[in-house]
């Protein structure tokens, strides 16, 4: 069988890197405020938008209402519809240039993805423009002079809100695509051809050969590593009655409680109520998670994060290991009870409570 060349090789790797964008956002924007602990986080990707729960644009689009912003409907933004589109046209024209195998070919596709990606996020900053400035001029709250705009790469103050706005993995794949596509045109137009080489080349060339495939075989290792290296870092489900509570060890068993850690570094570490969540993160001394999350008593089973929940400690809650906690999504069913604390509240109080148990 005729082995593939490096450019061909290196042009499925690109094709690959850009068909990921359909996995991971490609922006972030991240909005803190101190009526939201933990923050709100809206990721866009190449068809939706979505965010840390399935309630960020609900409460994102009543923040709006008062200030007079438009309302985010993903439905009626048209990006989200025929972009995808132009992503399927771009995979099968990549295509048709490994089949081609041609310099031109390979720097021609780069340079196009290379201009749509320009476009596209001057496109998305137009929409940023619009939706910062085009204010209802009947909303409750006016502030002469003042616009909205969320910036387009970098954080900036509005109002009581911090925004920053970012790339996300999405966007990183697809500059990964151009990068790997050019590379396969410079690996391409780089190849002598066999007529112009001398009797002494022909035999470097042959004796060199099995040094060449080492060469491409650790390069497309090293390609294959960062298309993953954003895999990992993703949250597990609670397999109740199977998983394991990294901190007392016992079962998993009540789906109304549980809790899950997942560092920076994509490990995984779940608990079977968040009074054991605490005081694990204290004895680990370390901050570097990606995702601080629990289940909420009102959506069983479901890991939501820990900033965009409520907790409530009364006797009728009866979590695993005696603290009488639960968490909630809907704070309207906790709204009246005296023993209500956020997250950071929740931490404190559970410190102290540890502090007071220790001999």
């Amino acid at each position: 069988m005729r082995i593939l060349p490096s450019s061909r090789i290196l042009m499925i790797l690109a094709l690959l890197s850009l068909g990921a964008v359909f996995f991971f956002p490609l922006w972030q924007i991240l909005l803190d405020a101190a009526q939201f602990p933990g923050g709100l986080q809206l990721h866009i990707w190449v068809n939706k938008i979505s965010g840390t729960d399935k309630y960020i644009l609900q409460n994102i689009n009543i923040l709006n209402h008062y200030i007079g912003m438009k309302s985010i409907h993903p439905d009626s933004i048209p990006e989200l519809k025929y972009f995808p589109f132009i992503i399927y046209g771009l995979l099968a024209l990549g295509l048709v240039v490994v089949v081609i195998d041609k310099a031109w070919a390979y720097l021609s596709w780069s340079v196009l993805i290379s201009l749509l990606g320009i476009l596209g996020i001057y496109d998305f900053y137009l929409w940023l423009y619009d939706y910062g400035h085009n204010l209802d001029p009947t909303a409750p709250i006016k502030i002469e002079g003042m616009t909205y705009q969320p910036p387009l790469f970098g954080a900036k103050d509005l109002l009581n809100f911090y925004v920053q706005s970012y790339p996300h993995w999405g966007a990183a794949f697809l500059g990964l695509a151009v990068i790997i596509a050019f590379l396969a045109y410079l690996k391409k137009i780089h190849k002598p051809k066999i007529d112009q080489l001398e009797p002494a080349d022909l035999v470097t060339k042959a004796t060199g050969q099995s040094k060449q495939k080492k060469v491409n075989n650790i390069l497309i290792q090293v390609i294959a590593g960062l298309l993953l290296v954003g895999c990992g870092i993703n949250p597990e489900p609670i397999v109740f009655g199977k998983d394991h509570c990294v901190y007392c060890k016992m079962s998993i068993a009540d789906p109304k409680y549980g809790a899950e850690l997942v560092t920076a570094k994509g490990k995984v570490f779940k608990f079977d109520a968040l009074e054991c969540m605490v005081p694990y993160m204290q004895q680990q001394d370390k901050s570097d998670y990606a995702y601080v999350l629990g289940i909420a008593y009102d959506d069983p089973g479901i890991l939501h994060p820990v900033g965009s929940m409520h907790f409530i400690i009364a006797e009728k809650y009866n979590s695993p290991m005696g603290a009488n906690l639960a968490g909630f999504k809907n704070v309207q069913l906790i709204a009246n009870n005296p023993n209500l604390f956020d997250w950071e509240s929740l931490k404190s109080h559970l410190s102290s409570r540890i502090s007071q148990q220790q001999p």
